[in-house]
C-alpha cells in the first residue's frame, strides 16, 4: 500500500511507499507550448478560412479569395503542432 505518486502544489512528487521526495519525470514545459501554438493556429485559421468563404458566398469582394489559403495553412500548422506534440518522446 502507499504506492503511487502524490503531487503537491510545487510539482514535487512524493512517493509514499519509499517515503522520499523527488522531481516528476515528465517535462511539462514543451507539450503545452506546442498545444498553445496549435490552438492559436486553429483560431487564426478558423477566422481567416471560414470567414473569408462566408463573406465570399454572400457576394463579398473577390480579393478575400486570396486569404482563404492562408487560413487553411494556419489550420494545417495547428494539426502539425498536435502531431509533433503527440509523437515527441518525454525524457
Amino acid at each position: 500500500m502507499g504506492h503511487g505518486c502524490i503531487l503537491s502544489a510545487d510539482t514535487h512528487c512524493y512517493d509514499s511507499s519509499r517515503g522520499d521526495e523527488h522531481q516528476p519525470t515528465a517535462s511539462p514545459a514543451k507539450k503545452p507550448r506546442l498545444l498553445t501554438t496549435a490552438a492559436a493556429s486553429w483560431l487564426i485559421g478558423i477566422i481567416l478560412f471560414s470567414s473569408s468563404l462566408y463573406v465570399l458566398s454572400l457576394g463579398g469582394p473577390r480579393w478575400l479569395g486570396k486569404i482563404t489559403p492562408i487560413g487553411g495553412l494556419a489550420l494545417l500548422i495547428g494539426w502539425g503542432c498536435v502531431l509533433v506534440s503527440g509523437l515527441k518522446k518525454e525524457n
